[in-house]
């Protein structure tokens, strides 16, 4: 007889039982619940579940018991069995009892997804499990310990990172770099330059005035200034009076700057008159109209010693409870993040470090530290620039720059621009962090600049930056995020803080003299996130970073996701519980959730589910309005979607899976392009957002534009041939008004394209920026 005489369906088990006997019982239950359903088709299982497999691994118990019934007159007797089979599960174990009570563990694997030793080791791993129930079916099925012997011996030497800790702080070093190459340049901008000697005389100036206005070691100090030098000098000199220095981004609405300057209990803040307004509530430093009074003080660093568990900067990260929290990170942490830099990837005098990042992202810190610290010259690119991919690339080649930092979705767009080889000709090491880097980027970064260094960098705020590194190769099919870094250890832990056998997903923990000292003045938070080591010496904390990862068998860890609800947009680490707070705060409405789907190409942006107040209606421009006036922009959704109520599961909670996706075109006829460069526009606009059809009347952003994306339109449209500038995509969103804009301009696809003007100066906002406001709110974008 030939047929398939089985089914296979999934069954959901519930492994956290005190013994043997109750997990061996809970599984039976589990498979006699299922029998009503044996029958439904596998196939409309995967169907149902929208089309991927519902599970990757199999457990197949084979007794043909039936054998054993056959009469003995009949002289029939079974001597062994001989399977074949084709499945297409990766990973599949068949237990089967064989002649004479006999047991065979047969375990087949995809050759593609594990290496002979890990299926070795998990076969190993079965025979423990089997040998321990025999043993005793009463003993506890938790612990983790007996079966880890061989794991445990492997962490520990991956994490065996012990290095000499720094002796220094950064102000220490800072001046003593300055004493070896005084006349050399420390600062590179478009307002000017500044060599070591001129730097560390106007840090040591300020420091001295910050010293008689009040400040005093381990307190915090804010920073309300664009980037540019005044921003290096002032961060520079709030250290070297002892404190700890906190951004505040003129661009975040005012009762944010004001929330987070209270919070973090910092009563000065360095400015500029003009800016002093943004912060209410603290005493303002205004390096303009106190220039003379500045000039004035000593160019000597004043007489203190900085303690290296003293403060030295904190950053505020997005907050579950609505309220954002801020991280405060000690100089003996942030000085072996930059000494293990300089140790794995030396750079000096002949280097050139791109600072470009918003400084309140932490990667930000070792661009404002690192290159100051080793005799390079930090090359600032101006306010504005870190969102044009042009401008970048421009200033890297006009300036040589060898060193440079990408979020992976910015980098995706800088991909986009022309002749990269050329306009990067100087650079010699790009480090990649703030978001999955994808293993097909990578390769178009390697293959587009050969002989650059990639290293992919992972780390949360809460722990100096960056824990773990990874040089990215050619042909990698995944990018791992590395190893960890010096005097730092990595656990993958389970829900109990056990760790869990190499290759399984558990929580990433970090431990080591890079952690944070917590959460300023959130004494609960800390303690729940920052946890006793039960792994590490006497005294010892872990992170919980609510990170999914697991080891790899070379000893780097491959992350795979979170374990909450927090997600990662451009780089900004995002609770949309905060976004929550705010919108359920608002007048016209009664409920909201926030999710960050992500698109075709990986990239994700906001989408609020709103439930208005009862008889009300959704205005998601008039929110977004609302929202700014709290939430920094990267908080602010992209796309409101109405509901007259969020679904909820059986047992009443949320039903996230259940959200509908966003239909931006709901009601909207389409409407084909009609001329060569609707139909350009409309095909580049497609490609980008991944939308099969683009009518000519959709609008950009509603579609899932976003600023990243908006970069690479307008690199696609200038390859095309179309002068397009991101300020036209901005002021005419949609494919027929950027269409006319630039036939209206001259644009043809004949003609070559132009640049966008570089600025002469710098608003708060930004021409872009302004043009999203008009276009939503109203107003003269000019």
């Amino acid at each position: 007889m030939l047929g398939m005489f089985l089914n296979t369906i999934p069954i959901r088990v519930r492994v956290d039982r005190p013994s043997w006997s109750e997990l061996i019982r809970g599984v039976y239950e589990a498979e006699v619940a299922a029998i009503p359903h044996r029958a439904f088709p596998l196939v409309d299982i995967h169907r149902l579940a929208g089309g991927g497999p519902v599970f990757d691994t199999l457990f197949d118990y084979r007794d043909f018991h039936v054998y054993r019934a056959l009469p003995s007159a009949d002289r029939l007797r079974v001597t062994g069995y001989r399977f074949f089979e084709q499945i297409d599960v990766p990973f599949a174990v068949n237990l089967i009892r064989g002649a004479g009570d006999t047991l065979t563990l047969q375990v087949r694997y995809d050759s593609d997804q594990f290496t002979a030793a890990e299926a070795a080791r998990i076969s190993d791993l079965h025979l423990r499990v089997l040998a321990a129930i025999a043993g005793d079916v009463r003993a506890d099925p938790r612990p983790a310990t007996g079966y880890l012997a061989p794991d445990v011996a492997r962490i520990e030497r991956w994490n065996a990172t012990q290095a000499p800790p720094p002796a220094w702080t950064v102000p220490e070093r800072l001046a003593a770099q300055a004493a070896r190459t005084p006349d050399r340049d420390a600062l590179v901008a478009s307002t000017g330059r500044l060599t070591y000697a001129g730097l560390l005389a106007r840090v040591h100036r300020l420091a001295h005035h910050l010293r008689e206005a009040g400040v005093r070691p381990d307190g915090v100090v804010g920073i309300c200034l664009p980037r540019g030098i005044d921003f290096v000098v002032a961060l520079h000199a709030i250290q070297a009076a002892g404190a700890a220095y906190l951004p505040l981004d003129p661009d975040y609405p005012p009762e944010r700057l004001a929330l987070m300057a209270a919070d973090a209990g910092a009563t000065t803040v360095v400015t500029a008159a003009a800016l002093a307004v943004r912060v209410p509530g603290t005493t303002a430093v205004h390096l303009d109209t106190e220039a003379e009074a500045i000039a004035a003080r000593p160019d000597t660093a004043p007489e203190l010693v900085i303690h290296p568990d003293s403060l030295a900067y904190v950053i505020y990260t997005s907050g579950s409870t609505g309220r954002p929290k801020g991280v405060g990170v000690s100089h003996r942490a942030i000085a072996n993040r930059l000494a293990w830099m300089q140790d794995t990837y030396p750079i000096g005098p002949d280097d050139r470090v791109l600072h470009k990042t918003p400084a309140s992202f932490d990667v930000s810190v070792w661009e404002l530290c690192w290159p100051l610290l080793t005799g390079a010259a930090m090359v600032v690119a101006d306010p504005g620039d870190q969102r044009s991919p042009d401008r970048l690339l421009r200033l890297a080649g006009e300036q040589r720059v060898t060193v440079v930092h990408f979020v992976p979705s910015m980098l995706d767009a800088v991909m986009e621009e022309p002749d990269l080889a050329a306009r990067l000709a100087s650079l010699r090491l790009m480090f990649c962090s703030g978001e999955a880097l994808a293993p097909a980027l990578a390769a178009r970064v390697l293959d587009a600049l050969p002989g650059l260094g990639l290293h992919n960098l992972y780390g949360p705020t809460e722990a100096a930056v960056d824990v773990t590194y990874h040089a990215c190769l050619a042909g990698e099919a995944a990018v791992p995020i590395g190893r960890p870094v010096a005097n730092t250890r990595i656990e993958v832990l389970d829900a109990t803080g056990q760790r869990v056998p190499v290759g399984s997903p558990g929580e990433l923990c970090i431990g080591g003299v890079q952690l944070a000292r917590g959460y300023l003045g959130r004494a609960a938070l800390t303690a729940e996130r920052f946890v006793p080591d039960p792994h590490g010496p006497p005294g010892a904390r872990l992170y919980r970073t609510g990170d999914l990862a697991r080891w790899l068998p070379e000893g780097e860890l491959d992350y795979l996701g979170r374990l909450d609800h927090q997600v990662k947009v451009r780089g900004f680490r995002i609770e949309p519980g905060e976004i929550e707070a705010a919108l359920a705060a608002d007048a016209a409405v009664h409920s909201a959730v926030v999710l960050a789907p992500a698109a075709r190409d990986g990239s994700r942006s906001l989408v609020a589910y709103v439930v208005p107040e009862k008889g009300g209606t959704v205005d998601g421009p008039a929110l977004a309005q609302r929202l700014r006036g709290q939430l920094p922009e990267h908080l602010v959704p992209a796309v409101y979607v109405p509901l007259e109520e969020l679904p909820l599961t059986a047992n009443g909670k949320l039903d996230r899976a259940a959200l509908p996706a966003p239909d931006p075109r709901a009601g909207a006829a389409h409407v084909p392009a009609s001329t060569d460069t609707e139909r350009a526009v409309a095909e580049v606009w497609g490609a980008v957002l991944g939308a099969a059809t683009v009518s000519v009347e959709d609008d950009f952003f509603a579609l899932g534009g976003d600023s990243i994306r908006s970069l690479k339109v307008i690199a696609r449209l200038r390859a095309a041939g179309l002068p397009a500038a991101i300020s036209d995509l901005y002021r005419h969103p949609t494919v027929r008004g950027l269409a006319g804009a630039l036939a209206t301009s001259g644009g043809d696809p004949a003609q070559p394209a132009r640049a966008d003007a570089r600025p002469g100066t710098y608003a708060l906002v930004d021409g872009a920026d302004l043009a999203i406001m008009t276009r939503l709110f109203g107003g003269n974008a000019a």
